[in-house]
């Protein structure tokens, strides 16, 4: 997610140095796109891996 973001900021910076390179602007559009629909996918699998690993931790120390 950091690289993407980190893409897309620099396809913006090329996009706007030069007109012939508008289209690197469309490219990091894209992959905010891309960032926004991981989102709810990567809360999907991180909310209830942290809840599990949190109940393991419990029954071990009882």
């Amino acid at each position: 997610m950091v690289v993407a973001l980190v893409a897309s900021f620099v396809l913006l910076a090329a996009a706007d140095a030069d007109v012939d390179n508008a289209a690197y602007g469309y490219l990091a559009i894209f992959l905010w796109f891309g960032i926004f629909a991981a989102i709810p996918f990567l809360l999907g699998l991180g909310i209830p891996g942290v809840v599990m690993t949190r109940r393991v931790r419990q029954q071990r120390t009882t």
